[in-house]
């Protein structure tokens, strides 16, 4: 893949992330238990749909987005709490492919 390519799927990952993140907070913040916690929570679909689509440029992607929404949302703007966060939001989609197939029992055909 060239560098092109992984630039247009990381942005893409990262705008489509975070402009659903806003929808999802207009539309759903009367929902919201607590601060940033909501039943109904849109963007993860997105999140896990660039990873497993766009590879490690869909994560690079939503690493980006996530620290955007994190600058652009809460008090502090940039600290070990941004990082963190963008981290942690990226590494659950990425579990499947960082463990070893024989984890699951099966190897994977990923000839089809």
């Amino acid at each position: 893949m060239y560098l092109r390519q992984y630039a247009l799927i990381a942005s893409a990952s990262a705008v489509v992330y975070f402009l659903l993140f806003q929808l999802n907070f207009t539309v759903f913040s009367p929902l919201e238990s607590s601060f940033g916690v909501n039943w109904i929570f849109i963007p993860s679909g997105v999140r896990l749909a660039a990873i497993l689509l766009g590879g490690f440029a869909g994560a690079v992607g939503i690493v980006l987005g996530s620290l955007v929404i994190v600058i652009t949302t809460y008090d502090p703007p940039l600290s070990l709490f941004a990082l963190g966060t963008a981290l942690i939001s990226v590494s659950h989609p990425c579990w499947p492919d960082a463990l070893p197939p024989t984890y699951w029992g099966s190897t994977p055909n990923w000839s089809t």
